[in-house]
């Protein structure tokens, strides 16, 4: 029987690595990273699968290609036991120019991939949508990463604490609002496509078992004894005075405008 396909699709630091992760502690559900990238700190890749072939790096954005590398990555990676098969795709790597897809998400629209598209709706693939209720969290998580070059903290490690960061006044309502098209763009892609969408504000919290249930049943399993594990640990607190350094700057230049509700949650 063809393993059950799924994507776990978001926007960076919305909780897909640790979506991806957890899945993956799954007995029968193997979850890959982002193989679309053009480099990857691990295989199976896009990159890998060009390189054993012979083909020259940029084909990578021939829609074709990439169809031909998925059907490669479900038919053939397949383990003993695995019953359901996915990646990590962000929302700029259903666009063959991701890097205008993700400054500029209305014209990025026009150059999504939508063979891709086409081949997950006709695998039905499940889409596990990771969004954050919040967004001014998710730039401070963006800022906190670039700052630290730590983009995702392992349990045990001896990483630099979760100390206060300084956001950047210019351009910050434009990355809010980029966050809200980016979102918009995106559920317009997958609209019709079996979806589930996990809240990554709410995933941490109380419901992540709740969840962690659907997901499993929407792939055609039962949620393991014990539940699902990751290695992967929160940095960042969820209080944004404690979070941000420059907060009282911050709360001055987004009062009176619909970011303003960021700030109380």
């Amino acid at each position: 029987m063809a393993p059950r396909v799924f994507v776990v699709f978001g926007s960076q630091r919305t909780g897909s690595t640790l979506i991806a992760t957890r899945l993956n502690s799954h007995p029968h559900i193997a979850c890959y990273g982002e193989v679309l990238l053009p480099a990857v700190p691990r295989e199976p890749s896009l990159r890998g699968w060009l390189a054993e072939r012979g083909y020259p790096r940029y084909v990578r954005v021939v829609p074709a290609v990439r169809r031909s590398f998925l059907d490669w990555l479900v038919d053939s990676q397949q383990e003993p036991g695995v019953q359901a098969i996915g990646l990590k795709l962000m929302y700029d790597q259903i666009s063959l120019v991701p890097k205008i897809s993700y400054n500029v998400p209305p014209v990025g629209r026009i150059l999504n991939d939508v063979g891709m598209l086409r081949w997950l709706r006709s695998h039905n693939a499940l889409i596990i949508h990771t969004l954050r209720r919040n967004h001014l969290k998710t730039v401070v998580s963006h800022a906190r990463a670039a700052h630290t070059n730590e983009y995702h903290r392992r349990g045990g490690s001896q990483s630099p604490s979760g100390a206060p960061i300084a956001l950047a006044l210019p351009g910050l309502k434009a990355r809010l609002k980029r966050i809200e098209l980016a979102e918009r763009v995106a559920r317009q892609a997958i609209k019709g496509m079996p979806t589930i969408e996990v809240w990554y504000d709410d995933y941490v919290g109380s419901q992540r078992v709740d969840v962690d249930k659907r997901i499993c049943a929407e792939l055609g399993q039962d949620l393991p004894v014990g539940g699902l594990q990751s290695p992967l640990v929160k940095v960042s607190s969820d209080n944004l005075r404690e979070a941000i350094s420059n907060y009282d700057e911050v709360a001055a230049l987004l009062a009176g405008t619909r970011f303003e509700v960021f700030l109380e949650s």
